[in-house]
This record gives structure tokens, C-alpha cells and sequence, in this order.
């Protein structure tokens, strides 16, 4: 039961993932602190501005802001080094000095941060509300994400990137590790669906949260088919999903298409690449079927589509974004490309 309420939290906390989002860990994470394991307050640091008062002792209430040095001066104690220090460590500092001189007896002292300047962090990449954020106390993964808004559940990829106290602004869906700069990756299907709280890293001031977008891959089915544009591979599907396939994808072949004439357009390292498609002879398993990757074409010739450009126009303005990557790869001169004879 307490496992199945904290993963509604966390759920609820960074809004219901789509499907893409909880893909599956495929590499394996660096070892990091989880949250639930960080205990203490927040950590003074340098510009934070605080407020110091002894119970009963008014010409002791005192407002300080810390030093870049992480120091601060206090009437009659002098100056104390605190960067790093805990309120509540920083009142049993004062305490003891205040008892060590014989100031005030049995003091009471309190000290609040008032403003927190010392530690940001940086949430970038598809949430709602990216931006510098100030830590006020020990924060997660979790808690970040919550401060920006939460994730873009259409956007969000299936990790979340930490990059560690450096405070250097990098592309969000920049996922490389540097050998100055530790990444660490937290899986966000076992973090929200399993409630795997060992997953909700604790951030220091100066981490950089990234949440990448995911990957969309397409690949397009135009021509004398009953449904051509662009679709998107989904999970996995990418290199396994079979042409055949992907002309169902399509609706399958028009009226008048030319199943024995077909052909896969593909870019390649080399350059433009042309597979012929038989998909009478394919689908009457005398010929083999072909994988599909990212990006692919195929185009199914018909009475009505005969070129490759018509192909194209029957799906605008849908499919435009992979018509202008195909066109700057291959060049316009080559949509003119009549399809017989390529068997």
C-alpha cells in the first residue's frame, strides 16, 4: 500500500507521462544518493541574507547577508565562517560563542534565511516552466521538476539528465557526458510508475536538470495507398517494422496502385539509396520483405500518382517537415523520378 500511494504522489507531482515518456532503461545509470537518504537543512552559502535574534536580548537581533568568502560579522563575536553550516548549526555556533564570552547566559538563538541566493539550479528542457530556481532546503528530482511546472508529457523523453554542480547551461537535449561535468540519468517510467523513490536524486546547488525531448522517428507511405503521410515508429519498432507493414500502416494499396513497381527511398551516409519493393511478389513470400528505418520513403505508383512529386503533394501540408528534410538531402531534381523499370 505505501508503495502504491508513492507513486500516485509522484505522478501526480510531474503530471501522467504519455507512453513515449516511459520507454525502457536500456543503459545503465551512475550510482547517486537517492533523496530519501539526505537528511539535515538547508546549506548557508555566500549572498544569503539571514536573521539572527537571541530570546530576550534586542540589541542582538541582528539582519546579515554572507559574504562571497561565506562568512559573516557579528557585533561582539566577530567573524564566523558559516558557508556550509545549517541554521540550526549556525545557532548552536553562536550559542556556544556568546556562552564562551560570557555575553549571555543560557542564550536562546534563532536564525532564519531570509533570502536564498546561494544555491540555484537550473531546470531546462520540455517542462512547463524551464528557468534558474533557488534551493531553500534539501530538494530532488521530484521537487525541482514541481517548481518548474512539471513535465510536457507530449515532449518529455524517458529520462531525466542531472549534470552535476557545474551550473553550465548546455543544450537541453544535449544527452553526452563530459569528462569534467558527471551525468547522471534517472529512468522517469521507474521513477513516476514503479514509484521507485531510489530514483529521485538529491540536487546540490549549481545541478543543471535536463529533460531531453524524445526522439520522434518517422517514415512515410505516399502515393496510390488509401491513407499516405507520415507516421511515427513507436517503441522499438524502428528496424524490425517490415514494409509490408508499413503499407498497412497506410491503408494498404489504392485502386489502381502498382504493387509490383514500388520503391523504398532511403538517405543514406552514401547518398540517396532506391530499394525496389515487389510487394505482389513479397507479400507471396517470393521475395523478401525489407526493414524500415527512420526517415524512409516508400512510394506506391498508381494511375494517378505516377512520379514521386504527386506523391508528395497527395500529403501536404501534413508531412511537410519530412518533405523538406528529404528535399534538402536529395536535392529537388530528383522528385521528378518516374518509377518503371526499377525492378
Amino acid at each position: 500500500m505505501t508503495k502504491q500511494i508513492c507513486a500516485w504522489m509522484l505522478t501526480a507531482a510531474l503530471l501522467a507521462p504519455s507512453p513515449a515518456l516511459l520507454a525502457a532503461d536500456k543503459e545503465p545509470s551512475r550510482p547517486f544518493v537517492p533523496a530519501n537518504q539526505i537528511t539535515g537543512d538547508y546549506q548557508i552559502g555566500p549572498n544569503d541574507k539571514l536573521k539572527v535574534s537571541v530570546f530576550g536580548v534586542n540589541e542582538l537581533d541582528l539582519d546579515l547577508t554572507v559574504s562571497a568568502s561565506g562568512s559573516i560579522v557579528a557585533p561582539h563575536i566577530g567573524r564566523l565562517y558559516v558557508s556550509g553550516m545549517s541554521p540550526a548549526e549556525l545557532e548552536e555556533r553562536i550559542a556556544q560563542e556568546l556562552t564562551s564570552r560570557a555575553l549571555v547566559k543560557d542564550p536562546q538563538v534563532t536564525v532564519s534565511v531570509e533570502e536564498y541566493n546561494s544555491q540555484p539550479i537550473y531546470v531546462l528542457g520540455a517542462v512547463a516552466q524551464p528557468g534558474q530556481f533557488m534551493m531553500s532546503r534539501s530538494m530532488s528530482v521530484v521537487d525541482a521538476i514541481t517548481m518548474a511546472g512539471g513535465l510536457d508529457s507530449e515532449k518529455a523523453g524517458a529520462y531525466i539528465l542531472i549534470r552535476r554542480g557545474k551550473g553550465k547551461l548546455r543544450d537541453p537535449n544535449d544527452e553526452k557526458e563530459y569528462d569534467d561535468e558527471p551525468v547522471y540519468r534517472v529512468d522517469v517510467k521507474r521513477l513516476l510508475e514503479q514509484g521507485d523513490v531510489s530514483q529521485d536524486i538529491a540536487l546540490q546547488g549549481g545541478d543543471v536538470v535536463q529533460v531531453p525531448a524524445r526522439k520522434v522517428h518517422m517514415f512515410y507511405v505516399i502515393g496510390e495507398v488509401s491513407q499516405p503521410g507520415a507516421f511515427e515508429f513507436k517503441e522499438d519498432q524502428e528496424g524490425t517494422m517490415l514494409a509490408t507493414r508499413a503499407l498497412g500502416w497506410a491503408g494498404g494499396a489504392g485502386k489502381t496502385a502498382d504493387l509490383s513497381d514500388a520503391v523504398l527511398i532511403r538517405n543514406t551516409d552514401g547518398g540517396r539509396q532506391e530499394i525496389a519493393l515487389d510487394f505482389k511478389r513479397i507479400l507471396k513470400g517470393k521475395d523478401p520483405d525489407t526493414t524500415m528505418q527512420a526517415d524512409d520513403i516508400i512510394f506506391v505508383p498508381g494511375s494517378t500518382t505516377k512520379t514521386i512529386t504527386q506523391g508528395l503533394l497527395t500529403v501536404l501540408p501534413s508531412t511537410l517537415s519530412g518533405i523538406v528534410i528529404w528535399n534538402s538531402a536529395m536535392g529537388n531534381n530528383n522528385n521528378q523520378v518516374q518509377t518503371s523499370g526499377r525492378r
